[in-house]
């Protein structure tokens, strides 16, 4: 079943309602973007959605192989570079972690995070179809 979420945006400027059915969450604006800073904004929101399945991904391939790893960390940017074609997105991934893994299970470590399902929704090619349908 694909995952839904309805995000909603109401009379407060730039302050939107998430609502998976199981759990609702908060995205907002910085002040300087005219928001009230009272969440995460939207690419905050991306770069945790990655962080979290990444280290998440490692952690379960990590236990299957019981490899010793008693804390992992994440930390992530984006930044825009200019191409020929335009513009690309590149988004920095630093993982810090607190484990008995020699340089091969580390490397494997970072292979696997690239494996997470929101890693490979973001390296892959993405189509997002928009409609529009009225308010009851």
């Amino acid at each position: 079943m694909a995952t839904e979420i309805t995000v909603s945006l109401g009379e407060t400027p730039y302050l939107t309602t998430a609502d998976n059915g199981r759990h609702i969450f908060y995205i907002d604006e910085p002040l300087s973007a005219g928001g009230g800073d009272t969440a995460p904004d939207p690419m905050e929101m991306l770069l945790a959605s990655l962080g979290s399945c990444s280290l998440i991904t490692m952690k379960m391939y990590a236990t299957r192989k019981e490899w010793l790893i008693r804390s992992m960390k994440m930390k992530l940017s984006i930044s825009t570079e200019r191409t020929a074609d335009g513009q690309r997105s590149v988004i920095h991934r630093h993982i810090i972690i607190d484990g008995d893994l020699d340089e091969q299970q580390r490397e494997r470590i970072v292979h696997i995070s690239k494996q997470c399902p929101v890693a490979r929704v973001l390296s892959g090619n993405v189509n997002i179809e928009t409609e529009i349908e009225p308010a009851n």
